[in-house]
């Protein structure tokens, strides 16, 4: 039996949805995923891309029964770079951002069927435990408190010059030639997107942005309000109390 790796992406992306939803109470929330599977950025960087908070992910699935010499050579690439004494610093980071995400299907002598996975920073892809059950789950779980703790591992600066050692190793220097979306919802619940020209840009500081939405959102309250004002005069206008005898 085969699951696909993008039936097992929509599936990660709901679980995620559903726990950071759930441990989230504040809903002046800024974040984006991004989807890059069979994209021109998949290649530069890999599957999905997501920043939630302040908490940066890369995250590459494969299926089991695809794993190829390709990847297995991207990741030597990678390894060989942050062995480097210039960008040493960046393994540590490498760690907490970058994952790989491997998955298959096994079947009991009953007949049942279970997901067993193995996951694990994406460096260490080749020392990763071999397939278990609820590993899947159990990392969704990881990354909601992750997002949650909130805490500063490591500056947008880091992720921004990872992500870019990511893209010139792995994708030879190339052009993501793709934009992105950046998802905020306001104190009210209410979703906003903003459309960045390029996907490489969503790994930077929120602060500009946030900012700007936050006016954005100020000047609607206050249009809002002058409306209420206007329609509460015009209703005075009509319904006053005559004095005409």
């Amino acid at each position: 039996m085969k699951i696909y790796e993008n039936i097992i992406i929509g599936n990660f992306l709901f679980g995620l949805g559903y726990r950071i939803g759930s441990k989230n109470t504040d809903l002046s929330f800024t974040s984006h995923i991004n989807l890059l599977q069979q994209t021109p950025a998949d290649k530069l960087l890999g599957d999905l891309m997501a920043k939630l908070g302040n908490k940066f992910y890369l995250i590459e699935f494969k299926e089991a029964k695809n794993r190829s010499n390709k990847e297995l050579i991207r990741h030597k690439m990678l390894e060989n770079i942050l062995k480097n004494e210039q960008y040493y610093d960046l393994l540590s980071i490498s760690k907490k951002i970058h994952w790989y995400i491997e998955t298959s299907v096994t079947q009991d002598d009953l007949n049942n069927h279970t997901l067993v996975s193995r996951i694990g920073p994406y460096v260490e892809m080749n020392s990763l435990l071999e397939h278990q059950p609820n590993v899947f789950n159990k990392f969704i779980e990881y990354i909601a408190s992750d997002v949650s703790n909130g805490s500063d591992d490591y500056t947008p600066e880091d992720a921004e010059r990872y992500l870019n050692i990511v893209r010139k190793t792995l994708g030879n220097g190339g052009k993501c030639g793709s934009g992105g979306l950046l998802l905020s919802i306001n104190p009210k619940g209410e979703i906003h997107y903003v459309v960045m020209k390029d996907i490489i840009d969503l790994s930077k500081d929120y602060k500009d942005w946030r900012n700007s939405l936050q006016q954005e959102w100020k000047g609607e309250e206050v249009e809002i309000k002058q409306q209420h004002i206007i329609r509460h005069r015009r209703e005075i206008e009509r319904d006053g109390p005559s004095f005409e005898r």
